[in-house]
Parts: C-alpha cells; structure tokens; sequence
C-alpha cells in the first residue's frame, strides 16, 4: 500500500524550474482530489520544486479538509502566495488530520500570512520550515530566505523540543523576522546556539533579539548569538568584513 510520494522537482503545472512554459494546474487539482477523495492513505507527500501557484495550494488545502491520513507535506518553492499561504493554513486549522510536518519555505508568502501559519503552527504543533522533530541543528545560511521565512522558522522554534544550534546568517529575513525569533526565544529553552550573521537586521530587530534574550528561559553558551554584519546599532553603525562578526554584535549569557 502505498504510503509515501515524492513527486519534487517536476513540471506538475507545466512550469519547469527556470520558469518556461505554460501554467496549468489541473495536474495538481487531479493529485489534490485525490488526496481528499479518501481513499488514498498516503502519509508523506512531497511536492517541492514544483510551481504550483496559489491555485494548486488552494486545491491542496481543500483535500487537506477532508484527508485523514497525511502526516508531512513538503511545498518547498512551489511559487506559493499570500493567497495560497492562508489557503493551505485555513486547512491546516480546520483539517481532520493534522500534519505533523508542512514545510512552506522558500515561497511568496508575505509577513501577514507567514504569521497567521505560525500561529497555527505553533497551536497544532506543526513544523512549517523543513526542520525536523529529531533535528539539534538545522542550516539555512544563504539560503536566499525572507522575512516570511524566517517567521516560519520562529514558529518551529516554539514547537522542537531538542533544536541546540540554528545558522540562518545571509538571508534577507530583515526585522519582521528577527521580531518573531525575538518571540520564540522567550519560550524555547533548548537553543544553544543562534546565528544571525547578515540578515539585514536593523535596530528595531536587534532590540527583539534582546528582549528575547533577556526574557527567554534558554541559556546560551559564550559568544553563539551572532548578529554581526546587521545594523542592530540602526543607521551608520559599522558593518564587519564578511565572515567576521564583531564581538559587540554577539550575545552573552
């Protein structure tokens, strides 16, 4: 019996990865009735790469409603919106079954329906970055990730229980989404080591970090808060040489 696809890296919708050809979504809406028919018992479904649009998510987050089985999605880079977003996290609120793994990374989610996923997120208990319940350290340096994503990964970092060390430095995740790590840290007591290096995080950011920080029940290690080549000093603050993050923008516990 069939329990496990992964179709990543096809052309579901007509659209291969560099962006050619012809949208059409009736590949993905036939998958999705069939995913809520049921019938199918599949468990894992694995959909990254494809460019699915908001309308192939729209589809999925119907049969999500209704399926009883599914356990981990995976919609990496799948050209999914605001509109599919929410689409995909009404369905994951309101869903018989409830995915334990629904990795949204890497699409064009905007900040408002990145946070309405990470408050579902973490209500359900739901990994929405790809990161792993088993997982002590996950990577995601240059990764070409947004504010939104790192929204996703603030809410993931509510829900792991044994995450110690998380690299997100060259991504452009910006203040929105150093204010929603900035929040985890205040309730996730494992994280040992967290590195922010050049995420274009300005002041505003910088005092999230803080704040959650000071507030936080984790304990870090000397130097493993690294936020050096942001601006967390705001406008005209000095940016280190890449690779060398200045001791006054790393924190200590």
């Amino acid at each position: 019996m069939l329990t496990s696809i992964d179709l990543s890296q096809n052309q579901l919708c007509g659209i291969d990865r560099f962006g050619k050809g012809t949208y059409d979504p009736s590949g993905i809406q036939a998958l999705a009735a069939a995913i809520g028919s049921g019938s199918a018992v599949l468990k894992k479904i694995v959909l990254s790469h494809n460019s699915i649009k908001d309308e192939g998510a729209i589809a999925l987050g119907e049969s999500l409603k209704t399926n009883k089985s599914l356990e981990e999605l995976e919609l990496y880079k799948c050209d999914i919106s605001a509109i599919g977003g929410k689409a995909i996290g009404e369905a994951l609120q309101l869903g018989i079954a409830v995915p334990t793994d629904c990795n949204l990374l890497h699409n064009n989610l905007d900040v408002e329906s990145a946070t309405m996923l990470a408050k579902i997120g973490t209500e359900k208990g739901i990994m929405l970055s790809g990161i792993k319940r088993h997982q002590t350290e996950a990577d995601f340096s240059y990764h070409g990730l947004q504010s939104a994503d790192g929204i996703l990964i603030a809410s993931d970092l509510r829900v792991s229980a044994v995450l110690k060390k998380l690299v997100l430095r060259s991504n452009s995740i910006q203040d929105e989404g150093a204010v929603a790590i900035g929040e985890s840290l205040k309730t996730n007591s494992m994280l040992e080591e967290l590195d922010l290096y050049n995420c274009g995080i300005s002041a505003d950011g910088g005092k999230a970090i803080g704040a959650g920080l000071q507030a936080g029940i984790a304990v870090f290690s000397h130097h493993t808060v690294c936020v050096g080549g942001d601006q967390v000093r705001g406008r005209g603050s000095r940016t280190p040489r890449f690779g060398h993050p200045l001791p006054y923008a790393c924190a200590r516990r």
